[in-house]
């Protein structure tokens, strides 16, 4: 069964079909999550609740949308709602973490681990604006094409690719000391 007869079968009152829906959306949002939220204990939260509404609003799924850009439509809604609500804590952990890398500076000699860069990553991907975070997990995380992302965001591909190219540039440049190559 594809997903939109899941969302017809929920919207129908058959909530057995939600299971099938969490089994094959599940990992893609809880990563999409994960690098969109400032926080990422929030992650398990955030996606229990893209879930629960879901449910409860599977009547109002257009199936002129394909499911997969309705659920990361929906992520993405609650993605803000959580961010201007915790306005005062982002901007405290962003301090902290500009505190903290202005006092170390990795050493271009020792290797730098994956798990180190990934945290550094959540944390750029943190302080961007929400519309160029969005569109870089979206597509360089979880794949997906830019007709996909403009439908998620309610905007165009030109103004994806827009995005994309402004989010990468200044991901390219935060991350500038973790992304140099080893002298030849």
């Amino acid at each position: 069964m594809d997903d939109a007869a899941c969302l017809r079968r929920l919207a129908d009152g058959d909530d057995t079909a939600l299971a099938e829906l969490v089994g094959r959306h599940e990992s893609a949002l809880r990563r999409y999550l994960r690098h969109v939220l400032v926080d990422t204990s929030w992650t398990e939260d955030a996606l229990q609740e893209v879930f629960l509404r879901v449910l409860v609003r599977a009547s109002t799924y257009d199936p002129a949308h394909s499911p997969r850009v309705w659920l990361f439509r929906i992520a993405r809604n609650l993605a803000i709602d959580f961010a201007r609500r915790a306005a005062r804590r982002r901007d405290w952990l962003l301090r902290q973490h500009e505190e903290r890398a202005g006092q170390t500076a990795p050493d271009a000699s020792t290797p730098v681990l994956d798990d180190e860069f990934h945290a550094r990553l959540r944390a750029e991907l943190a302080s961007l604006p929400e519309e160029l975070a969005t569109a870089f997990v979206l597509r360089e995380l979880d794949q997906l094409s830019y007709t996909d992302i403009a439908q998620i965001m309610g905007t165009g591909e030109k103004t994806v690719s827009t995005r994309l190219h402004r989010a990468r540039l200044r991901l390219r440049h935060r991350l500038a000391e973790w992304l140099r190559e080893e002298p030849a």
